[in-house]
């Protein structure tokens, strides 16, 4: 007997499922915009990055540190609610 029960609904398939997070992470912020995470002003330098399997999303930063080096920071797409939550969609800069 086969343990697995299988899935009633189809699963998109990985390439159009990054393409729709792509452009959740461009609703959200374009690239050169910025946003505030933990106090922290972050720009926005890419909506994902490119390896040998295909393109990942994530939002791709740069920030200013305390000691006044640029840093990076990438975001993955199950940060996207916080980052909405903590930057409502009125205050775009």
């Amino acid at each position: 007997m086969w343990p697995f029960k299988k899935s009633k609904k189809p699963r998109k398939p990985e390439h159009i499922l990054g393409r729709e997070r792509i452009e959740e992470f461009r609703a959200f912020r374009g690239i050169g915009e910025k946003f505030h995470y933990l106090g922290i002003e972050m720009t926005v330098t890419a909506h994902g990055s490119i390896d040998p399997w295909g393109v990942i999303p994530g939002l791709a930063t740069h920030y200013v540190d305390q000691g006044g080096r640029v840093q990076k920071c990438t975001f993955n797409y199950n940060m996207l609610p916080a980052l909405k939550a903590e930057n409502p969609e009125g205050e775009r800069s």
